[in-house]
């Protein structure tokens, strides 16, 4: 019967807890940062599995996520993009000539012509 016992104990020692939603969200975050930063699967795995206890199964399966919901963000028309970017770009013009930063203003002023095309394309 203790040898039962014992074996119960050591399996208990490997099981990690479901973790909650609010540490799933940090695990995310932390995962999408790493690969935002360029480390390898290789490096997440490792991060993971030392740092959470978690395996690559379910490293896989945060990276999935991440990667339906950065497929998500980016489905956007390209109406919308177009209007997004150039109300970026008028802001940053605004915030470049208010602390006389005239070339990176310029800079986003020719960036909004070629996004609407206007560009002088014979250069």
């Amino acid at each position: 019967m203790s040898l039962i016992l014992a074996l119960y104990a050591v399996r208990s020692l490997f099981t990690v807890a479901k973790c909650t939603k609010r540490e799933k969200q940090i695990r995310l975050n932390k995962i999408y940062a790493m690969m935002r930063d360029g480390k390898s699967r290789i490096q997440i795995l490792d991060y993971a599995r030392t740092t959470w206890g978690i395996g690559h199964s379910q490293v896989d399966k945060y990276r999935q996520e991440i990667n339906e919901e950065m497929t998500r963000e980016f489905e956007v028309s390209r109406k919308t993009m177009t209007v997004e970017l150039a109300d970026q770009l008028t802001r940053i013009t605004e915030r470049c000539m208010a602390s006389n930063q005239f070339a990176v203003a310029l800079g986003a002023v020719n960036s909004k012509a070629k996004l609407f095309n206007l560009s002088d394309s014979s250069k």
